[in-house]
């Protein structure tokens, strides 16, 4: 055993042991006192970086719920003034219905129209005045958001009001036959030009469709829809005969020469058969041989169908209404067994009625008078011995608009008077950050002001029929606004879902990194603390060992 004065080994190394001690219990004060095992970058290194990183992603997401939270509230500030306007289009409405009424004055009717101008003021004064944190946020623009093209607006709006629903009326008391809920697909485009064919239905067993040619009207003329003798009320009409027998008998069964005739007959063609040469269009053909689509066979068929109709109300029927409520009732049905029904045997098939027909068709097309001004329509004067019925008596275009254009038929248009207020087209854009790393929701916001919604030019004292087809575009207009708002909002609130999610799991990781356990912390703690007593002993002790050598001495 050796004895050291100079160098006291045993004190330098419990000195040593109480520094790193020290230093332990220094960094256990820090990790207990901050909460945080990491305080500085000697701590963890590695571990400073990332929970870093983090830490910058989750107050990153927070201003991003912010940022989102703010978008809401723009949002509900847009639904709120969109809310009033709709308010404010009801009550235009509602003036527009009452001017209809012919109990009204031309000066009550001034009057009406004088509340309805200043509606129209208050909806310009709120799409120009909402604002949000002092910015406009609705576009200023006058582009037609609710009629882009306003000659195809028209074109529904005679359809809407009256030729759809009055042509199937008529086509129901006439005919007897409906569209028994089946539905009528309405298309608004183009077929072959100006001057061609105004309107056709194609049809088949599952569906139907009725293509109304926009190239026709120049102008509408609502509420007719033409000039004397061809009024658009009178095609559509002739149609509608085609789409009510597709939805409601054997169509197949019918042959084109009836199937035509009574289209013509639901309105009258005395005038197509003054223009194909007058009754003597009768010998130009058969109705029996194929057919031709030219004007004469229209005429013929017209002819033919006016004479069934007369034979069996000579049976004591009521007329071609007969066969047609008799396929109607079983739709297995076919044309030879009504014809034979209505006729109460007389004819056994229907080549039994053009053989009768054509033996008779010329003296028959000489009774008919084509010069007065009934237009030869089922129930007026000339075939039933009813009113009058003139070109443009035919159709009253009494407005049907607060009902459905079609009693029976489910009616759906494929021709929207709208573009999207929230697509770029007439729209101003709006942009909500997300994040700050190019995550972005941006859509367009369009203007609702008396000339946006198509209402600029609309007066109840001349139309009123007119002024509530057009607020109700713009009525669509502004709830289709609102519903695409309202599903932006969806998304943020989604958004915000979502970002809580992210900042969650992200502050847990974090958590995981950068907090202290305080459970391992204060074991080290009072570990680190017994030790530093027990180093302290030992140096106390090892400060004695040399006295022990001087002994020798």
């Amino acid at each position: 055993m050796t004895f050291s004065v100079a160098t006291n080994l045993s004190a330098l190394n419990a000195q040593n042991q109480i520094r790193q001690n020290q230093t332990a219990l220094s960094t256990s004060f820090q990790r207990i006192a901050s909460g945080q095992r990491i305080n500085s970058a000697k701590d963890d290194a590695a571990g400073l970086q990332i929970s870093t990183r983090m830490e910058a992603e989750i107050r990153g997401v927070t201003a991003a719920k912010k940022n989102t939270n703010d978008g809401i509230s723009l949002l509900q500030t847009m639904d709120g003034a969109l809310g009033e306007v709709v308010n404010l289009l009801q009550r235009a409405r509602e003036l527009a219905v009452q001017s209809e009424n012919d109990t009204n004055s031309k000066s009550d009717r001034e009057a009406l129209q004088a509340e309805y101008s200043q509606i129209l003021d208050q909806v310009d004064e709120i799409n120009t005045s909402t604002n949000f944190n002092q910015k406009q946020v609705f576009s200023q623009g006058k582009y037609a958001a609710a009629a882009e093209d306003p000659l195809k607006r028209d074109v529904i709006t005679g359809l809407k009001s009256y030729w759809l629903k009055e042509a199937e009326d008529r086509i129901k008391t006439y005919y007897g036959i409906d569209g028994s809920g089946k539905t009528l697909d309405v298309q608004i485009g183009s077929i072959d030009g100006a001057g061609g064919t105004l309107a056709q239905v194609s049809y088949n067993a599952t569906s139907r469709t009725m293509l109304v040619d926009l190239d026709d009207f120049n102008p509408a003329n609502l509420p007719n829809g033409g000039e004397s003798p061809y009024y658009a009320d009178r095609v559509i009409a002739h149609e509608m005969v085609h789409a009510v027998v597709a939805a409601s008998t054997n169509f197949t069964s019918v042959p084109t020469w009836f199937n035509e005739g009574m289209a013509e007959f639901i309105h009258g063609a005395d005038v197509r058969v003054v223009g194909d040469g007058g009754a003597g269009v009768v010998a130009g053909g058969s109705i029996g041989a194929a057919w031709g689509g030219t004007s004469a066979d229209y005429s013929r068929a017209y002819i033919a169908t006016r004479y069934l109709h007369q034979k069996i109300k000579d049976l004591g029927g009521e007329g071609v209404k007969d066969v047609l409520e008799y396929m109607a009732a079983d739709t297995t049905r076919t044309f030879d067994q009504a014809i034979a029904s209505a006729s109460k045997g007389t004819y056994a098939n229907t080549a039994d009625f053009v053989t009768d027909y054509e033996a008779n068709k010329a003296a028959f097309a000489a009774t008919l008078d084509l010069t007065n001004e009934d237009t030869g329509a089922i129930g007026g004067y000339d075939a039933d011995g009813g009113d009058v019925l003139r070109d443009e008596d035919i159709f009253k275009n009494d407005s049907t608009l607060g009902q459905d254009p079609l009693s029976s038929f489910l009616e759906k248009f494929d021709a929207s008077t709208n573009f999207d207020p929230t697509a770029k087209q007439g729209g101003k854009l709006t942009r909500l950050n997300i994040d700050g790393k190019g995550t972005s929701l941006d859509f367009y916001v369009g203007s609702f002001n008396q000339h946006a919604l198509g209402l600029s030019d609309t007066n109840m004292v001349e139309d009123g029929n007119r002024v509530i087809s057009y607020v109700d575009d713009a009525l669509n207009y502004i709830n289709g606004f609102r519903s695409k708002l309202g599903a932006i909002h969806n998304r943020l609130e989604s958004t915000i879902n979502s970002l809580d999610v992210q900042a969650l799991t992200q502050s847990a990781s974090k958590s995981q990194i950068l907090d202290a356990d305080f459970a391992v912390e204060t074991a080290t703690l009072s570990k680190n603390q017994i030790i530093q007593q027990a180093a302290t002993s030992i140096l106390a002790q090892s400060n004695i060992s040399p006295s022990l050598a001087l002994k020798l001495l």
